[in-house]
This record gives C-alpha cells, sequence and structure tokens, in this order.
C-alpha cells in the first residue's frame, strides 16, 4: 500500500431488480430506529430529515452524530447509502470494515422490516464506495491507483471470493469505486464482517 489514508467514505448498495421505495414509509421507520436505538451504531442516532421536496437530493435521511443514512435515487438507480462526515485519516482498511458494517447493519433492518413487509431487497453483487474527502484523496488516477487495492482486499473478503474493481469516478468528481462480486445476501456480507 502507498500509505494514503482515507477519511468521509461514502458505501452505497441498490435495490434489487431496479426496485424503487416510497420514501414516506421510511420517515416513521427511522424515528422509530432512533427511539430502539435499532442499528447498534458506534455514533448516536440523532435525527430524520426529509429532502424528498429537492430536486437530485439526498431523500429520506437518517442522521447520527458525524454519519448518516440515506436512500438515493441518483444515477438512475435506488439505494442505501452510508455516509461518514466526521472522522480522522485512517487507513483504508479499518474505514472501509467501519462504513461497510454501519451499511450493512442498515440494509439488513431494512429488508427485515415488518412495516416494509418484506418489499425491500439490496443487490448483494455490486457495492460503490467513494471518498468524499478530496484532502485525503482527489478523483484523479494516481489516487485510485492508491486505493483499489485496499478496495480489491476487503470486498475478496467481504464477497469470500473472486472481486472486480473499477473506477467510477466521474468527471470533477470525488474518487469513487465500484465494486462487482458474485451474488450474496446482505445478512451473508454482514455475517462476514463480525
Amino acid at each position: 500500500m502507498s500509505g494514503l489514508e482515507v477519511q468521509q467514505l461514502e458505501v452505497g448498495l441498490e435495490l434489487a431488480d431496479g426496485a424503487t421505495i416510497d420514501q414516506a414509509a421510511l420517515i416513521p421507520i427511522f424515528h422509530r430506529w432512533i427511539q430502539e436505538d435499532r442499528l447498534g451504531a458506534a455514533t448516536v442516532l440523532i435525527d430524520v430529515a426529509d429532502y424528498r421536496h429537492v430536486p437530485g437530493g439526498p431523500g429520506v435521511m437518517l442522521v447520527a452524530d458525524g454519519a448518516q443514512w440515506r436512500m438515493d435515487e441518483g444515477g438512475g438507480a435506488t439505494g442505501l447509502v452510508y455516509a461518514r462526515k466526521r472522522d480522522p485519516l485512517g487507513e483504508p482498511a479499518a474505514k472501509l470494515e467501519e462504513a461497510f458494517g454501519n451499511l450493512l447493519r442498515a440494509a439488513v433492518a431494512l429488508e427485515a422490516e415488518p412495516a416494509l413487509r418484506g418489499t425491500v431487497r439490496f443487490a448483494g453483487d455490486r457495492a460503490r464506495v467513494t471518498v468524499m474527502s478530496r484532502l485525503a484523496a482527489s478523483g484523479d488516477r494516481g489516487s485510485y491507483d492508491a486505493f483499489a487495492p485496499a478496495v480489491r482486499a476487503f470486498a475478496a473478503r467481504l464477497w469470500d471470493g473472486e472481486v472486480e474493481v473499477g473506477d467510477a469516478t466521474e468527471s470533477r468528481g470525488p474518487l469513487a469505486v465500484d465494486i462487482r462480486a458474485a451474488p450474496a445476501t446482505i445478512a451473508e456480507l454482514l455475517a462476514r464482517l463480525t
């Protein structure tokens, strides 16, 4: 590894089969999760924010101290995104472990959420990792080359096999890496982290 340290990772999973979700249904669910401390994250759940009125906005967000979860509808697919907002620079492996742990706990909880009656299922064969902090990694090829091996090693362990990792950075955007792997359930992925 080249010594690259990262911070403010954003990781996301798409809903399976191009499905969508009525984001209004998430508002009472997320409020209940706050009351129950449902996610058991190492961060305190604080509030729910509704940005559905903002075109291209973040939709409904579950806000925590230094992090957030949102149901994103950008890029043509609906998916759950976990974003770390305030954290120190650190080794990619540890940052990936933390971010995917928080993302997968929420995804498993949504798939099992009684109020959604089994209508939510996430695609377990792909994910995206974005380094939002441009101080840590710019969106250039050098940053990708330094970060991709850590993503590949982490993803191979998480998916328990061979994975494809590709540069998904858009022009002038933050460093983004797509992961493609053999199908797995979200519960299987979470179990491999513990």
